[in-house]
């Protein structure tokens, strides 16, 4: 179906294309320089993110306020003891 000198010369030129010099350099420099962000967009990151530590603070502070209420209220121990005794 492919002559022996065909695969050869298509293998030759996909090596050759893979080493040129400018395509592997100019693909790695768009990973390593991020755009440039403006004033706006970093001041949008920024709320969203206090935003979220915010909301992230509230509900710990409502778990702990939760565990509390049920350590003072010996809910945990009540329950404790209805296990161990087989009670329902």
């Amino acid at each position: 179906m492919f002559r022996p000198g065909h695969e050869r010369s298509a293998a030759a030129t996909q090596k050759e294309k893979a080493i040129e010099p400018g395509a592997i350099g100019e693909s790695e420099g768009r990973f390593w320089k991020p755009p440039i962000r403006g004033a706006s967009q970093m001041l949008a990151e920024a709320f969203v993110l206090v935003v979220f530590l915010i909301l992230a603070l509230a509900g710990i502070l409502n778990c702990l306020g939760q565990l509390y209420y049920l350590l003072d209220n010996d809910a945990v121990g009540h329950v404790a003891a209805k296990a161990i005794n087989g009670g329902v």
